[in-house]
């Protein structure tokens, strides 16, 4: 949910969720840190958020940016040794690789402060879609069922 998407006609719900951007290498890499990243390569996934944080800090840790239409293929190229790291959204991040999908470890240390995730519309005539997308995530919120879903997924 950004200022910017709204003044281009999005209309988005409540935020459901505070995510970051976060970085990951394959499981037996090296790289600690964005200190480790000088002369490396970085995969992203073209017009996303994770895409704009590497933009933002590729010239003051020195690695090369190389962008992909699809989280599958920017995975394999850190597994295959392709590319030496990836940046995407911590939750599917973390989620992947503890649920054993992506050989690969989470570098703790290099998330971007958090922002707020939403439903989105592009169509002011679907505004009662919105409201009860609100509806439902207030209830489960007020409920339990939330906090129950980010345990089980997130740990």
């Amino acid at each position: 949910i950004t200022e910017e998407r709204k003044s281009t006609g999005w209309t988005f719900s409540d935020g459901y969720y505070d995510a970051t951007q976060g970085m990951a290498v394959a499981s037996d890499s090296d790289i600690k840190g964005f200190d480790d990243m000088k002369g490396k390569k970085v995969a992203v996934k073209n017009g996303t958020m994770s895409n704009q944080y590497a933009e933002s800090i590729k010239d003051k840790y020195g690695f090369e940016v190389i962008t992909f239409s699809t989280s599958p293929d920017m995975y394999q190229a850190v597994m295959g040794g392709q590319v030496d790291a990836c940046f995407d959204d911590t939750p599917i991040l973390k989620y992947n690789i503890k649920i054993g999908e992506l050989d690969m470890k989470f570098v703790e240390g290099t998330e971007t402060e958090p922002a707020q995730y939403g439903f989105a519309i592009f169509d002011a005539n679907k505004q009662e879609l919105v409201d009860k997308f609100n509806a439902g995530l207030k209830n489960i919120q007020e409920n339990g069922k939330y906090e129950e879903i980010l345990a089980k997924y997130l740990g």
